[in-house]
């Protein structure tokens, strides 16, 4: 089975040859929500073949800012995305969505939000780990904290991951 890549994307990769380059790559990359850690590291390890002592701190960096910068903005950028009718449903159903995965571990609060951006599964992660500690009122600066933390466990999880695939592959 063969991995087809949208044009574009692969124009991308092709470019891509030059090592500083894949590390702003994944820097970016590590900025979304889709990717965050949990696909950049592995890209950058599997892929590009870059050291995972390079790829590591990039991805970690890039996801825990976004993370900050979220915890630090979300309440202003909500605020404003709430004027417009189409955006203020689509942030209501993620409020929504956000409490529901959340559920398990509200009684752990910033432990729990920890827990939540740090265990690599689809829909955790530091996006979503802001937008729940906003939805459940915690602490800024405790959020934060609970976020950095929980992205360098997962980064650190991704990178063993990684590795341990590589192992296998070679």
């Amino acid at each position: 089975m063969e991995l087809t890549l949208h044009p574009f994307i692969q124009n991308i990769l092709n470019s891509a040859s030059n090592e500083l380059f894949q590390c702003l790559l994944l820097f970016v990359f590590s900025l979304m929500p889709v990717t965050e850690c949990r696909l950049t590291i592995p890209f950058g390890i599997l892929v590009f073949g870059l050291p995972w002592y390079i790829v590591l701190p990039i991805c970690v960096l890039s996801n825990a800012l976004i993370g900050v910068f979220l915890v630090l903005a979300l309440d202003k950028l909500i605020i404003i995305f709430s004027k417009v009718n189409i955006l203020k449903t689509i942030i209501d159903k993620l409020i929504v969505s956000s409490k529901g995965k959340y559920k398990k571990y509200n009684r752990f609060k910033s432990s729990g939000l920890l827990l939540f951006v740090g265990i690599p599964f689809p829909g955790t992660g530091a996006w979503t780990g802001a937008l729940i500690s906003y939805v459940i009122g915690l602490q800024k600066g405790l959020s934060m904290i609970s976020i950095v933390q929980g992205v360098i466990l997962s980064g650190i999880i991704m990178t063993i991951l990684s590795l341990s695939g590589k192992a296998i592959i070679l």
